[in-house]
């Protein structure tokens, strides 16, 4: 599964980059949240939102079984 990263702009959703896994497109995400102070979600290769990621942490949205049973993230 690949998993898009997409920041939340004033003009809307832009992509960022594209990672190979949950665990390394959240740890990215949360990274470029403490260089600046911004809204970024994750979306499957289907398009489906799996998360927001924002300052005050990981809200999950559709992060299925088949996700949610491998443990790859943290919080």
């Amino acid at each position: 599964m690949t998993v898009r990263l997409e920041k939340l702009t004033s003009n809307g959703w832009e992509h960022d980059s594209n990672h190979s896994d949950l665990h390394c497109a959240t740890t990215h995400a949360k990274e470029l949240i403490g260089q600046e102070m911004s809204t970024y979600r994750l979306l499957r290769d289907d398009r489906v939102m799996l998360s927001l990621i924002t300052s005050k942490g990981v809200m999950w949205v559709n992060a299925d079984l088949e996700v949610k049973g491998k443990a790859l993230v943290h919080a």
